[in-house]
């Protein structure tokens, strides 16, 4: 309440022409836009007096705020698997930044890479690298070469060769975000963890799962060790060492280790959600292997 009775006294201010609270006014418009638009996508009520249409009037529509917003409505709109509607979104605020920004911007850096993202979910990887390359540039020559955003860039590359099947290329550029991440979060941070992950996963694809095994344990317990109990990225690391084991005929632990991760990514992320499904085809691969071919049947 006390925040929307600033809000009115500051659009009362401007209606009178006062054209200098702009600036105060737009910190508070734009953090509501983006709570009414979480809450419209979740389908929750909306009973607030502040709408998109009044904010782009007082902004415009080429205003770098309503690029923000067509970013996090589309990230959403990914997560949920609508990609079409996500990447008309992500190019929409990609053609505002750059008229608005430029090509050498941390804004249009972003966006670039958020429609690269996009594009590759799609699997148009000829159109995704392009743009994950000028942001990896851009992001090299706006920070330098040891930036958290860069080790970002680099992993959706790395990303991008593994969907490709690239595994030898991928598994280089990982080794190389693992370093920058070592030396820029330190040995015992999450994303530190899930770098080797990465890492191990690749090892897997290249038929070298007992290395593998020592890199994914390893990343594992970072994650375990930085996160609470029950998270979804715990879950995710051990739905990855299960794999590993089922490689290696180990079919006792995976199968455990692949039912309680399975387990919690449903309650965590949904039945439906890309890691939960990727957990469940693990599971079902571990019971096509080890013999139980009637349970993977019935996952699959």
């Amino acid at each position: 309440m006390e925040q929307q009775a600033q809000i009115t006294r500051l659009l009362g201010e401007l209606s009178g022409g006062n054209k200098s609270i702009v600036n105060a006014l737009l910190p508070l418009v734009y953090d509501e836009l983006r709570n009414m638009a979480s809450r419209q996508l979740r389908g929750e009520r909306r009973n607030h007096t502040l709408n998109a249409t009044a904010v782009r009037r007082l902004l415009g529509n080429n205003h770098p705020y309503i690029a923000l917003d067509f970013n996090n409505i589309a990230s959403v709109l990914s997560e949920r698997g609508e990609l079409d509607g996500a990447e008309a979104l992500h190019r929409q605020a990609l053609d505002l930044n750059r008229s608005t920004f430029g090509d050498e911007h941390p804004e249009t850096a972003t966006s670039l890479s958020n429609l690269g993202v996009v594009l590759k979910k799609k699997g148009k990887y000829a159109e995704a690298e392009p743009l994950l390359r000028k942001a990896l540039s851009a992001r090299q020559a706006l920070y330098g070469e040891e930036h958290p955003h860069v080790a970002t860039s680099l992993s959706i590359l790395a990303s991008l060769l593994s969907d490709k099947g690239d595994y030898s290329g991928a598994l280089t550029q990982y080794r190389q975000v693992l370093e920058l991440r070592r030396t820029l979060l330190g040995e015992g941070h999450t994303r530190t963890g899930n770098s080797m992950l990465d890492i191990g996963t690749m090892l897997m694809e290249l038929d070298s799962a007992a290395t593998a095994e020592k890199m994914i344990r390893k990343g594992l317990d970072i994650i375990r060790g930085s996160l609470q109990p029950g998270h979804w990225e715990i879950y995710r690391a051990e739905s990855i060492l299960g794999d590993c084991l089922t490689r290696l005929k180990e079919y006792g632990e995976a199968e455990q280790l692949l039912l309680e991760s399975y387990a919690g990514l449903v309650v965590s992320r949904g039945p439906n959600h890309r890691m939960t499904e990727e957990a469940k085809t693990r599971l079902a691969r571990l019971y096509s292997v080890s013999g139980k071919t009637d349970l993977s049947v019935h996952l699959r």
